[in-house]
């Protein structure tokens, strides 16, 4: 059981908190957003390359797609808080 959850931190809280914690240290940066959106492109462009997946059965390309959509999302909401929070 322990493995699994090391597992699903690998794939999806680590790279979530990444996000976060890029985005909330450009946050003094005029042009912060540039991560959020390499970040979007980067995963887009991941998801794309999973889904024409050149080896039947590896699953590696999809980790990291989802890995990159982590990042993204974290990345993301960390700046729409940050502009929600900054405007009151």
């Amino acid at each position: 059981m322990g493995i699994i959850l090391w597992n699903w931190t690998c794939l999806l809280a680590l790279p979530l908190l990444a996000g976060i914690l890029v985005r909330a240290l450009l946050r003094k940066k005029r042009r912060a957003w540039i991560f959020t959106a390499g970040a979007a492109v980067l995963a887009v462009a991941l998801v794309l390359w999973a889904r024409t997946n050149p080896i039947p059965g590896n699953e590696g390309p999809a980790l990291r797609a989802l890995q990159a959509i982590f990042v993204t999302v974290g990345a993301g909401l960390t700046g729409l808080i940050l502009r929600l929070n900054l405007r009151d």
